[in-house]
């Protein structure tokens, strides 16, 4: 399965959102992965804080034992001054069946997936071709 988001909203002829505006990659990110955590300790006698790393806050949506049925979330954007549409295709990490970078192919159209395990990579995409989609999938 392969969500396609557009922000078409209009209000008196205009719209209301700077293109892009709620569908930044890093708000995909977000939507898919859920929001970035940071473990910190902060000790009450002012000493030095001490850094646990960082990941992913509970609400994560897409997980490797839940909705992996999800293949990517295409975002349906409009090239600014030129009216020309595109997609940006961002790729579940942990889909069982990748979709292939051929379904979405046009000239303009782009794939990203993520660098690594999405705990360790919130708010990181890389543009990606088939060549590579067949070393992600290895991979795993």
């Amino acid at each position: 399965m392969c969500n396609v988001l557009f922000d078409n909203v209009v209000v008196d002829g205009s719209k209301v959102h700077p293109d892009g505006f709620l569908l930044w990659p890093e708000q995909i990110d977000f939507g898919m992965y859920g929001f970035e955590d940071v473990k910190l300790r902060i000790p009450s006698d002012g000493k030095r804080v001490r850094y646990f790393g960082n990941g992913r806050a509970g609400a994560s949506r897409l997980k490797s034992n839940a909705k992996e049925y999800v293949s990517a979330v295409s975002v349906l954007y409009e090239m600014p001054n030129e009216g020309r549409l595109f997609l940006a295709t961002y790729h579940n990490y942990f889909a069982r069946i990748p979709l292939p970078v051929t379904v979405f192919a046009g000239e303009d159209d782009m794939h990203l997936r993520k660098p690594c395990h999405p705990a360790n990579s919130p708010g990181a995409w890389v543009r990606f071709d088939a060549s590579r989609l067949k070393e992600t999938a290895s991979k795993r």
